[in-house]
């Protein structure tokens, strides 16, 4: 009678990680510091993968190659 089954909340959390994961990513991050790594959350907290990966492969590998 309207409760949420068990696998609703797997999806639910599913989703919610998902989503939230660039953002930690970022963070914790060791390859970039100060305010690029703000950026780089910044970025991923507005376009979620998309910002994470684009962000990754311009600054991020840029870095290293440098």
């Amino acid at each position: 009678m309207g409760g949420v089954s068990v696998w609703q909340l797997l999806i639910i959390l599913t989703i919610f990680v998902i989503g939230i994961l660039p953002w930690v990513m970022a963070l914790l991050s060791k390859n970039v510091k100060g305010k690029d790594k703000v950026l780089w959350f910044l970025v991923s907290f507005f376009f979620s993968w998309i910002g994470y990966v684009s962000f990754k492969f311009l600054v991020v590998n840029k870095r290293k190659v440098a």
